[in-house]
């Protein structure tokens, strides 16, 4: 049990990473790839990885917007964040601070989902 909990950890984390550094150079489609593989290996239950979904699609809505996406992308893209982190906060992951200064969530500031997201915080 604990390897196979290990085996996951790591295929997460890895997913994760790969979908952030792709997205950080602008690859949206390589993002895309990484992602899908994220949420397949990623158990949505668990905080931790409910969290890293939210900021891989954060990274990868910045991405979007590095590269001018159209502006129909851009908005599509902004509900996948928002989504996970509501996933993540009704699993338990409750880290105000690191939602107040994350970065990469900096395009989302001011609308209505995160502000009410960060009041149940």
């Amino acid at each position: 049990r604990a390897s196979t909990q290990n085996v996951v950890r790591s295929r997460t984390f890895g997913n994760y990473s790969l979908a952030v550094a792709r997205a950080k150079r602008d690859d949206v489609a390589g993002a895309d790839e990484a992602i899908a593989r994220l949420l397949a290996a990623a158990n949505e239950r668990m905080p931790r990885h409910a969290r890293m979904v939210a900021d891989a699609h954060a990274e990868r809505m910045l991405a979007l917007m590095r590269t001018n996406a159209g502006r129909e992308a851009i908005d599509a893209a902004r509900d996948a964040p928002l989504s996970a982190l509501e996933q993540a906060v009704e699993v338990g992951y409750g880290a105000l601070e690191e939602i107040r200064t994350n970065p990469a969530l900096d395009p989302l500031r001011g609308e209505a989902r995160l502000e009410a997201l960060l009041r149940r915080l």
